[in-house]
């Protein structure tokens, strides 16, 4: 996670380093619009090269590379950016060599050359953007303990549909969408660990994402202070008793939320486009990719959420804003049918295909945490988004159509939910409140604030500090007092999954891929997929012993072994050994027996004088590793030797 965060960060920086000095963009502009370009670029690309059977890391890479670099240069001819960048290039040597000579090198090379007012406004965002990021992250990493998800069926199918993607197989079981998992084998790849790991974090990441496009999304169309943006972020981040999210599930990778990281920004910059680009064409290619996107990841928000929104923008929209809206809906169309497509020429019933994705059978939500049901509550915000349209009307506030809208979208969702539609999902409907909630609160709460600022009018020094220190201490507090009964219908689950993925990625990072084999339960193979070999305890227990004294009966005799491959074993055998009565409780498919088996085969390998090793133990298990061939798997040991 943090590597993620010092990744962007490294990314931002250079961002501002290079830009003009009249640059505004501060973190949270940058983080939602390269977002939503960069990751619906990864979307489209992925299904591309899926489709030509070229998937892979380093050609999505290289081709979203190739697309930074021209929009760099406001996508002007491949020359004219090779003759900019000549110049650029020369230039900075020129002042690199002048720096030297004045003894100013690093003061001026490092330095962000901003205004200070820019400057300033740029480090406020920055530390704001840290702390939603630590406090999301710290609240969601808390209720892991709680989690039921990990290692389910749902967990091990998923581990599938990513191991599915890399051999070029986009049509996953169950007529599931593919489009989430791209992102999560994309997150595996750029930050070098296993697609276990990727998964087990990944919602947490979306979570965090999602509170610091609400912040901008309040301060962007709700005209108002960061403390109300900030309070919309925390009400995500923390204040359980108003979000109808699942705590049993809390690691489950959900295509609803990661979806609304490209609904939400979209309906922003369709109320507001000047806060995109000034170049319409490259707007409009935006959002088709971004329409694409969405489709790929959830087929729902696609249908339920983005086409009732799209509707509502046309018509509530003032007319030069319709006439941009009116231009999106032959792209929405456009999408459609490339898909429809796609999907018939593969062989898939389409009508099936939708029909699986907006009704999820895996999908369920248990919410006995919230201060009111359900329904009091999801009327209970309808009834404050009331309000807050009355006093819009009332007071005559200026720009604050795009605020109606939002208010009224809610209360379209609500009206949808009402219904109770055979082929509208209830329990991914509730999701898409999970983001909704906070935003209808923030945005009101971003009116009521403007109605009142005449009253501290010639309070500046409270207006700027007293009363939003206030302001977030009281939260605080509350949040505090209502959240400390959220866990009482929870129970902690064992900590075996954190543990075993913690293992195998200690692994993974430390040894030659398929250079070694382990040797676990028949539940936990997935782990080995396209990484190294395996062995279950049973064929360890019947095999292992036999092929150890054959190999290294022969191992000094080179010709015999390549006459003989089958007789060659892995470099180095890890081989868990799981606690006693701990076996059944952690819901393996081995029995204490064929463990209590595996280390009797264990001493018998130790009566042999093999060179033997404790890799890791903890309380329910540890790993011992069986070295066949010294220095030749560990990587750390290979570059040495």
């Amino acid at each position: 996670m943090l590597r993620i965060a010092i990744i962007f960060l490294i990314w931002y920086y250079i961002n501002l380093k290079l830009s003009n000095k009249n640059n505004k963009c501060n973190v949270f502009d940058f983080l939602v619009k390269k977002g939503l370009v960069y990751g619906s670029l990864l979307a489209f690309c992925s299904f591309v090269f899926l489709l030509l059977g070229i998937y892979d890391f380093l050609n999505i890479l290289i081709v979203m590379s190739v697309f930074g670099l021209l929009l760099s240069y406001d996508f002007k001819s491949i020359q004219s950016a090779n003759s900019v960048f000549y110049n650029k290039l020369k230039q900075y040597l020129v002042l690199s060599i002048k720096r030297v000579e004045e003894g100013n090198f690093f003061s001026k090379t490092f330095s962000i050359g901003l205004p200070s007012k820019y400057k300033k406004e740029a480090l406020t965002h920055v530390i704001l953007f840290i702390l939603i990021g630590g406090i999301c992250f710290c609240s969601r990493a808390y209720f892991l303990k709680f989690d039921q998800y990990v290692f389910s069926d749902s967990w091990f199918k998923s581990i599938e549909y990513i191991s599915d993607l890399n051999n070029q197989h986009w049509l996953l079981g169950n007529n599931q969408a593919f489009g989430a998992y791209i992102f999560v084998d994309f997150l595996t790849n750029i930050t070098q660990q296993i697609p276990e790991t990727s998964l087990f974090i990944f919602n947490i990441i979306v979570s965090i994402c999602l509170s610091f496009i609400l912040y901008w999304t309040v301060l962007k169309i709700g005209n108002t202070q960061k403390t109300v943006a900030l309070l919309t972020a925390l009400l995500f981040a923390v204040f359980y008793r108003v979000l109808p999210v699942n705590l049993t599930s809390i690691s489950q990778i959900s295509p609803i939320l990661l979806s609304l990281l490209f609904v939400v920004p979209l309906m922003v910059y369709l109320l507001k486009p000047k806060l995109f680009s000034s170049n319409k064409a490259f707007f409009y290619v935006c959002v088709f990719l971004s329409f694409f996107a969405i489709a790929c990841i959830s087929v729902f928000t696609y249908i339920i959420i983005v086409f009732p929104l799209l509707v509502l923008l046309l018509l509530l929209s003032k007319r030069k804003q319709a006439l941009s809206i009116l231009i999106c809906l032959p792209l929405y169309l456009l999408v459609s049918i490339i898909l429809t497509v796609v999907y018939n020429l593969n062989g898939i019933d389409i009508l099936l295909f939708v029909k699986s994705n907006i009704i999820a059978v895996s999908s369920y939500t248990q919410t006995p945490h919230l201060l009111f049901p359900l329904k009091i509550l999801l009327h209970g915000v309808q009834f404050i988004s009331f309000i807050t349209l009355v006093v819009i009307f009332l007071f005559k506030k200026d720009n604050s159509r795009s605020i109606s809208i939002v208010l009224i979208f809610y209360n379209v969702l609500v009206l949808i939910n009402s219904f109770k539609l055979i082929w509208v999902d209830t329990d991914l409907l509730i999701e898409v409140f999970t983001v909704f909630i906070p935003l209808t609160l923030g945005l009101s709460l971003a009116v009521l604030g403007r109605v009142f600022k005449p009253l501290f009018k010639n309070r500046v020094y409270y207006k700027r500090y007293v009363l939003p220190v206030a302001t977030l201490i009281s939260f605080f507090i509350v949040s505090v007092f209502f959240n400390k009964n959220v866990t009482q219908h929870l129970d902690e689950s064992n900590q075996f999954a954190s543990r075993i993925l913690s293992v195998y990625e200690n692994i993974s990072s430390n040894y030659l891929p398929y250079s070694y084999a382990v040797v676990n339960d028949k539940k936990l193979q997935s782990f080995s997929k396209q990484k190294h070999y395996y062995l279950s305890f049973e064929e360890f227990n019947q095999n292992y012993l036999r092929k150890d004294q054959l190999y290294h009966a022969f191992r000094v005799k080179e010709d015999i072994l390549k006459k003989n491959p089958e007789l060659v074993i892995p470099k180095s055998i890890l081989l868990f050994i799981y606690k006693d009565n701990d076996v059944t409780e952690l819901g393996l498919d081995s029995s204490i027996e064929t463990i209590e088996l595996s280390k009797k085969k264990l001493s018998s390998l130790k009566e042999r004088n093999r060179d033997i090793k404790l890799f890791y133990e903890n309380d329910i298990f540890k790993v011992i590793e069986i070295i066949n061939e010294p220095k030749s798997s560990k990587i750390t040991e290979l570059m040495i030797y």
